[in-house]
């Protein structure tokens, strides 16, 4: 029953537009756009979010993208608010300090995950720098590599 309930409800739903200015976060609500714009253009096979508060991450899904979304997070309590929304899947990662870690963190959860395989395109947003929340500025188009195998 409530699988139907939502099924209706999403068909209620106003897709959201540009230039909305709904969060207060021009930069942010850039991003969003330019992801939008780049997941219609390069059909990536997911979007990964390195998220602190979820705030990117609920960004994104509001958009109704048809790629998954992976919001990776340190925060358990991001991770479960991520993971009510819409398209998003979260999965844990320890705290990040550089860009590469983002990438093979990626890389391992997509295809652990079955989300993505080797050579397949993705998104990454993130923010710069990784600890202050709300500072999305991040686009990245990924090619999922093969992990290292040590």
């Amino acid at each position: 029953m409530m699988r139907a309930i939502a099924d209706e409800a999403e068909t209620l739903v106003v897709p959201w537009s540009a230039g909305e200015g709904v969060t207060g976060e021009p930069i942010a609500e850039a991003v969003a756009d330019g992801v939008r714009t780049m997941a219609r253009e390069l059909s990536p096979k997911a979007i990964v979010v390195y998220t602190e508060s979820g705030f990117t991450a609920r960004l994104l899904a509001k958009n109704r993208l048809t790629p998954p979304i992976l919001a990776l997070s340190p925060n358990e309590t991001v991770r479960r608010q991520c993971s009510l929304y819409y398209g998003c899947e979260a999965a844990p990662t320890p705290p990040i300090a550089q860009t590469d870690e983002i990438f093979r963190a990626a890389d391992r959860l997509l295809l652990a995950r079955g989300l993505a395989a080797p050579g397949d395109r993705v998104l990454i947003v993130a923010g710069l720098p990784y600890t202050r929340r709300g500072a999305t500025n991040l686009i990245h188009a990924h090619l999922v590599a093969q992990p290292d195998v040590a």
